[in-house]
């Protein structure tokens, strides 16, 4: 039995260590320290005692904590009870626990919805060039139930329950019965287990696709027959290749794979070369669909773009965002507007985060182990995402390192209970019941500040979006579907509302009949409201904009399908197509100015079917100046005005001609389009403040030669 021998004038043993990094973990992850203070407690609460622990261990000959039993095999071979709390945790409340979806989850379900319709063979979806297994699995969900929190949230949730038997199964072929039932357990009820699994992102494939590839592993190494070795490599392969279809950040499971198989077959099976030409080909042709696509596509636009390759991002940044994917892990990002990563603490609580640094002390003590040696690798490699990112802390980008994490934590914790005698092993019990319920503990806590605790807690505070669909879900309860008007809202707006709706919006759902639609709903700047309440009396309007800026909130419309509207209504349901494939156009761009270029030279072919028609006047002018890249900003001022001059007059649509102006060194103009803003709306304060820019501005070149000075 291994365990760490220490100088004897100070007599520590290894739980002496678990409670220093404990208490420092629990301080680092829970406590409101400034950056200084927490960073003197690292150093002394957990490197300081770690260095003392590694010089002070002696290398033993015993075999290490992987492989030794260290509570009763009764107690270990009851693992798969412990499977059915495990779905209850990932699937209750399924279509509730959240009460919105985020944006990505939105425009996922964007995305699929299309192929409903019809189908195409797309690869690479959205500005960040995601594989296409998540849209296409979403597919079939959105074709065949009616509701999207269900068509969102199930496949998280089922790949989520689905990595816990995976993992299970796939330590059983390499390490002892219990290491393995405390690494199911970890898999079943820890925190970054059961928080990826209620988010329906690219990520959600990862953890049991990259388990089952070592059980697929374990298949090749165990098989006795040369035939069913070959077998084994090449569908190992395949599997690995096919990954690529996940998520982008899989790259780096392939390396690490191909790695493996080359040291296995070299120490191994040398004699065998067929063993590595097999899994190389199966490597290739499971890889082959995305390689085809690359080439087809060009690829790598966004990996450059959110990496320090880009030089968008300053050192400081960078160095910020590439600690907070390592504190992440303990106590929490030092980045505000991190996505998926913990909302109180780290994605290890202290109990675990403890038992993850005594693990890698065990690990250092036998470096010269090949098991360490290829841990510690396979960290480093399955980290190059979060390595590699300079934009922000996008979490499930390194969703791929979760299993080792849990190999490393689950190898402290044996050691912990492996040192104490038979009579005081009960220990393990209230530690694995600290930790479960210090898990549940954030997983079901509010990821928004608030008195409330609430087990239906949101992700994200509600936005307009959310209060519209309450709106149009009640309006729908009581009438039947409707034609829903989710497109004409600029880009930065998102889709959860056109995802939440489509299963009642007759103007996109085709199970649904356009003509048999008796009212209908739009979400509009609020701004139009007094125009369109004038177009169609008899329309309700109702505010979800809780606290309007300056430009102006959202209202939604409820407008009744009747003789004297139907003919407008059926026309707005043809250009809502045409803004839907704008839409889908633009999310599907890459982030390349020129392909933005080229699509507005195209948009102006879409304007025949909006003239005439004030409010899509206005709609159009609005969609199409969204894309304004370049210094000459010339096209944009003559769209807007245009949407103004055939549109409603609106000061929405004033702010925004005079932001162009003002943007073109126009300022007299920028100015007068400012003053209309605020006679449209007298408390638009950021048309007036911008007036005062405009005027300082003007002052300060009254007079001078050369004409006015360029704004900043």
């Amino acid at each position: 039995m291994v365990f760490l021998k220490y100088n004897t004038k100070v007599s520590f043993d290894i739980w002496t260590f678990f409670f220093i990094f404990f208490a420092a973990n629990s301080f680092l992850a829970y406590d409101s320290l400034s950056y200084s203070v927490k960073a003197w407690l690292v150093v002394f609460g957990l490197i300081g005692p770690g260095i003392v622990a590694i010089c002070s261990c002696r290398f033993s000959e015993e075999k290490s904590y992987f492989y030794i039993e260290t509570f009763s095999d009764n107690f270990s071979k009851w693992f798969f009870v412990l499977f059915i709390p495990a779905l209850f945790f990932r699937f209750y409340h399924l279509t509730s626990f959240y009460l919105w979806p985020n944006g990505d989850e939105g425009l996922h379900g964007f995305l699929a919805i299309p192929l409903v319709s019809k189908w195409n063979w797309q690869f690479f979806y959205t500005v960040g060039e995601h594989p296409p297994l998540l849209i296409w699995s979403l597919v079939p969900f959105f074709e065949f139930f009616d509701s999207p929190f269900f068509d969102t949230w199930f496949l998280p949730a089922f790949f989520s329950s689905i990595a816990v038997p995976a993992g299970y199964w796939a330590s059983r072929q390499f390490f002892s019965k219990s290491f393995s039932w405390l690494f199911g357990f970890f898999l079943a009820f820890s925190f970054w287990p059961l928080y990826f699994g209620r988010f329906c992102h690219q990520g959600i494939f990862t953890p049991f696709w990259e388990l089952f590839g070592f059980l697929l592993l374990s298949f090749f190494i165990k098989a006795k027959s040369e035939h069913r070795k070959n077998v084994w490599i090449f569908c190992l392969g395949l599997w690995i290749g096919l990954g690529s279809l996940t998520f982008t950040a899989w790259a780096v499971v392939i390396l690490l794979f191909a790695l493996t198989i080359t040291v296995v077959w070299f120490y191994g099976y040398r004699k065998h070369f067929d063993y590595l030409i097999g899994f190389f080909t199966g490597l290739f042709v499971g890889t082959l669909p995305f390689i085809i696509a690359a080439y087809q596509n060009g690829y790598g636009h966004h990996l450059i773009d959110t990496s320090s390759a880009s030089h968008y991002f300053t050192l400081t940044h960078e160095l910020l965002t590439h600690l907070s994917y390592i504190t992440c892990l303990f106590w929490g990002s030092l980045q505000t507007g991190s996505s998926y990563a913990p909302v109180w603490g780290g994605m290890l609580n202290p109990l675990l985060s403890s038992c993850f640094f005594i693990g890698v002390i065990e690990l250092i003590c036998r470096w010269n182990e090949k098991i360490t040696i290829w841990i510690f690798a396979a960290f480093l490699i399955l980290f190059l995402p979060g390595f590699l990112s300079a934009d922000y802390v996008e979490f499930n980008r390194v969703i791929q390192v979760m299993p080792i994490v849990l190999l490393v934590t689950v190898l402290g914790l044996q050691q912990l209970i492996g040192v104490l005698p038979r009579h005081k092993k009960w220990v393990l019990v209230p530690l694995l019941l600290g930790s479960f319920l210090l898990d549940m503990n954030q997983f079901l806590k509010p990821a928004v500040d608030g008195p409330a605790w609430n087990l239906n807690f949101k992700k994200e505070v509600p936005d307009e979006n959310f209060y519209a669909y309450r709106i149009l879900n009640s309006e729908y309860s009581q009438i039947g579907p409707g034609l829903i008007f989710t497109d004409f809202m600029p880009l930065t707006h998102g889709h959860t509302l056109h995802v939440t709706t489509y299963h009642f919006n007759a103007s996109l759902n085709p199970k649904l009949n356009a003509a048999d639609a008796k009212w209908v709903g739009l979400m509009v700047n609020i701004h139009y409201q007094k125009f369109l309440e004038k177009r169609f009396p008899g329309s309700i309007w109702k505010n979800v904009t809780p606290a309007p800026p300056g430009e102006g909130g959202s209202v939604v419309g409820i407008v009744p399908v009747n003789e004297t509207n139907v003919k407008v209504f059926e026309n707005w349901n043809k250009v809502h197509q045409y803004f839907y494939q704008l839409n889908l156009q633009a999310e599907n761009m890459y982030n390349d100015p020129k392909l933005y270029q080229s699509a507005l030279m195209h948009f102006s072919d879409g304007y025949p079917l909006v003239k005439g028609d004030p409010f899509l006047e206005s709609c159009f002018g609005e969609w199409v100046t969204q894309f304004h890249w370049g210094v000459d900003h010339r096209a944009n001022i003559l769209l807007m005005k245009r949407a103004i001059k055939a549109g409603y007059p609106c000061a929405h649509l004033y702010y925004k001609l005079g932001e162009f102006l003002f943007l073109d060194h126009r300022l007299p103009e920028a100015k007068e389009a400012f003053i209309r803003a605020v006679n449209c709306k007298p408390n638009e304060t950021q048309a007036a403040d911008w007036i005062k820019v405009i005027d300082q501005i003007l002052a300060q070149n009254k007079g001078k030669k050369g004409g006015l000075d360029r704004p900043s």
